[in-house]
């Protein structure tokens, strides 16, 4: 698979060149190529981006009006209802852009031609790094910007609302007074929490899933009135918002999404082969029993507490099934695990450990051997 850093190539800078001199006739194409691309090979994905947006810095006009005039005018098409800024890598194409914005739009005088820039940039790939600058630096503004966003016809708009404004945003700047006091922010996504796009609601999700980091019963008390009776897209929302506290095991998460939360249950684990080789297949079997005289939700998943490379173990919860057990019921579960080699974890030798999980309480445990 080609390194993403390769999306900001020579082709990229002349088409950029080429576009911007198609509505600035006077922009210095060639020597913006011969900068923007100067040692490009040795460079990795963001610092390629921001050595185009000097580039771009240099040649632009002086007068920032102009140039985010001249910026918005070379912009290709806006991205349609059924596109999002995860269509494709070719919209990383206005990453540069997005590192002007941020750099030269951030003061009092500029607001209004940047919220507009952020606008479009929006509908075309995403200002949600952008404006992070813009929530530290002028919160009480840029937080109406963002209110008047999250109310827009632009579907793009309003993911941005919600998008830009989380706490923990990867990749982005991380907005503190948010992590500390995320009321700004509920105020922002109750105007989103019935959104049609599943876009919107995603956004939703992750931010309050972000905010369940330092205030989970904060989060459980803003999504309550709306767990009583949910939409459909409420309810997207709600278990997106959960899904770390439902792998934490917190007990209002379980509540909340209507699981029993007292429990009688009893449950048997048996792993095979006890004893595995890297890149072999371990085979989980699990009979739950119920003890209780009422029927019970429960949610089941299974813990790995995986060798790490220091000989410690690190749990990673892993879901199983979502059911109904009946009064006295008794049921079989299987699945499996692969121990072959991924790239998004690491495997290591030595005696692992699973456990059961019933609605986030560990039940049973065992452990089995890799070699």
């Amino acid at each position: 698979m080609e390194p993403l850093k390769n999306i900001f190539n020579l082709q990229l800078i002349d088409t950029m060149a080429n576009n911007i001199a198609a509505v600035y006739p006077q922009f210095a194409v060639k020597d913006f190529i011969k900068m923007a691309s100067e040692n490009l090979d040795d460079l990795e994905m963001k610092p390629r981006a921001f050595q185009i947006y000097k580039a771009l810095l240099h040649f632009l006009p002086n007068n920032f009006e102009e140039s985010a005039q001249i910026c918005i005018q070379s912009f290709g098409a806006e991205l349609s209802e059924n596109q999002n800024s995860a269509f494709g890598l070719s919209v990383f194409y206005y990453l540069p852009f997005s590192d002007w914005i941020s750099e030269q739009g951030v003061a009092p005088e500029k607001l209004p031609t940047s919220f507009k820039f952020l606008c479009e940039l929006t509908k075309r790939f995403t200002a949600e790094f952008a404006v992070r600058k813009f929530l530290i630096e002028f919160p009480e503004q840029t937080m109406d910007f963002i209110h008047q966003c999250s109310h827009s016809n632009n579907l793009h708009l309003r993911r941005f609302a919600s998008e830009g404004i989380r706490p923990y945003l990867p990749w982005g700047l991380q907005i503190k007074s948010f992590a500390q006091n995320p009321q700004p922010i509920f105020e922002v996504l109750k105007h989103l929490i019935n959104d049609e796009s599943e876009y919107v609601q995603k956004s939703v999700g992750n931010n309050l899933n972000d905010i369940t980091k330092n205030h989970p019963d904060l989060v459980i008390d803003f999504l309550n009135p709306y767990a009583q009776n949910p939409t459909k897209r409420q309810q997207k929302i709600i278990h997106l918002a959960t899904r770390n506290l439902i792998k934490k095991g917190y007990s209002k998460a379980f509540q909340l999404l209507n699981y029993t939360t007292q429990i009688q249950c009893t449950a048997q684990l048996k792993i095979s082969p006890s004893t595995i080789k890297m890149g072999e297949t371990i085979t989980l079997e699990a009979q739950i029993q119920s003890n209780s005289t009422l029927s019970q939700n429960l949610l089941i998943d299974y813990c790995i507490y995986f060798v790490r490379a220091n000989g410690k173990n690190n749990a990673k919860v892993f879901k199983w099934k979502k059911l109904q057990l009946n009064s006295q019921e008794s049921l079989q579960l299987q699945t499996q695990y692969s121990f072959k080699p991924i790239t998004t974890r690491k495997y290591y030798p030595g005696e692992h450990f699973i456990s059961i999980l019933i609605n986030g309480n560990e039940i049973v445990k065992t452990s089995f051997v890799v070699v």
